[in-house]
């Protein structure tokens, strides 16, 4: 999948609302997958949602994420074998910041930290 489909979901958000994915600055998100099992991930801050998609098993890929101002948000894990679900602990991020979501072979020790990737292709525009 050489294509990230990206879609933002609108949910029941109030027009005075705001949302923080949006072209006024970019975060850097890393997936690296090092379980042997392909993997759905999800980015939500407050009702909004972005399908980063699906990363492979062993595999390493970036996303360039548009963004507003700091925001708290959750990364959820999915796998269509097993069933298997985890959302990572709520984090904040603001433009500029780079961040690296590790999936372990059992999703819950799976882990976000602050830094960069070492390998991987060129970050993908999230639309």
């Amino acid at each position: 999948m050489l294509g990230v489909a990206a879609a933002v979901l609108s949910g029941g958000c109030r027009a005075t609302a705001r949302s923080p994915f949006s072209e006024e600055g970019s975060i850097l998100f890393a997936v690296v997958n090092q379980s042997t099992t392909n993997t759905r991930v999800i980015v939500r801050g407050g009702e909004q949602a972005l399908r980063l998609g699906l990363v492979f098993a062993q595999e390493t890929r970036r996303f360039e994420l548009p963004w507003v101002g700091t925001a708290e948000l959750v990364a959820e894990l999915s796998r269509s074998a097993g069933g298997e679900r985890y959302e990572t602990m709520p984090f904040s991020v603001k433009p500029g910041d780079q961040l690296v979501l590790t999936i372990e072979r059992d999703l819950y020790m799976s882990r976000l930290r602050y830094g960069r990737a070492r390998e991987g292709r060129e970050p993908a525009k999230a639309p």
